[in-house]
């Protein structure tokens, strides 16, 4: 059992894992976690030079750049720490590191999860901060996030947009190993024609037998058979397709990992 998982070679393991992410992508996180500051004293420093007035980035400027920070430290996190894996040197020197496939497993898997909940955290409290600080910003990502909305929590923007960002992390943590090289365009191809083909089999099912004429013409009517369908305010079928694609992705990251060879 021990030579499959031991709670303290994991934890040693976890530690270098780390402090092997954190030298090879800690810059770039560091620079997205402070992206919030950065645009606000750019913001700043343009309208005193420019206008001579003070003020602050607005909430919609500013939840865009949190956004798009999040977008790419999902996309470019799991190439920079475990893209090496399959060159042959690192990836066999990797592979030589006394801890089981299961451990190394674990902690990829916890330590590309948490990047992006833990850094959203981070540039949120900054936000909130410089916000306290200078009303001109008005009100924090944080209490937009936390805006009351759907009374279902798991249809609430927070919980969905967290979802979407650990399946995009997990995705391209699939392509950074299993593809050898162009990584990113590789999974982002791969990624366009899953969601064609999904978004083509989704559209036969909700406007099967519809006249496509009147549809195009009468955008009350493709609203009213979206929201009437299976797809519509039905939490349960968001939660299945994200359980699906997690068990998809977790089994796809474990298998390529357990065939590792160089």
């Amino acid at each position: 059992m021990k030579e499959i998982f031991d709670f303290k070679r994991f934890g040693k393991y976890f530690v270098f894992d780390l402090r092997s992410c954190a030298a090879n992508y800690g810059y770039s996180l560091t620079l997205i976690c402070l992206m919030g500051v950065i645009i606000y004293i750019g913001t700043v420093s343009m309208g005193l030079l420019f206008n001579g007035s003070w003020g602050g980035p607005d909430i919609g400027f500013r939840n865009s750049v949190f956004c798009f920070s999040m977008f790419v430290l999902a996309v470019t996190m799991p190439v920079k720490c475990y893209g090496r894996l399959t060159e042959k040197r690192a990836g066999s020197e990797w592979l030589m590191i006394p801890a089981s496939k299961l451990e190394k497993y674990l902690s990829m898997v916890l330590i590309t999860v948490a990047a992006m909940p833990v850094s959203g955290l981070v540039y949120c409290g900054l936000d909130a901060v410089l916000c306290a600080l200078d009303p001109t910003c008005g009100s924090s990502i944080i209490s937009l996030l936390l805006q009351p909305g759907n009374s279902d929590i798991l249809m609430a923007p927070t919980w969905q947009n967290l979802n979407s960002g650990i399946s995009i992390s997990l995705s391209f943590l699939l392509g950074a190993i299993f593809f050898k090289s162009s990584k990113t365009v590789k999974t982002f191809l791969v990624l366009f024609a899953l969601g064609t083909v999904t978004m083509t089999v989704l559209f036969m099912i909700l406007f099967n037998g519809v006249n496509m004429a009147e549809l195009v013409e009468n955008e009350a009517l493709a609203n009213e058979i979206v929201g009437n369908g299976p797809f519509g305010n039905n939490s349960f079928i968001p939660v299945l397709c994200c359980t699906v694609s997690y068990i998809l992705l977790l089994t796809g990251i474990f298998f390529r990992i357990k065939t590792l060879k160089h």
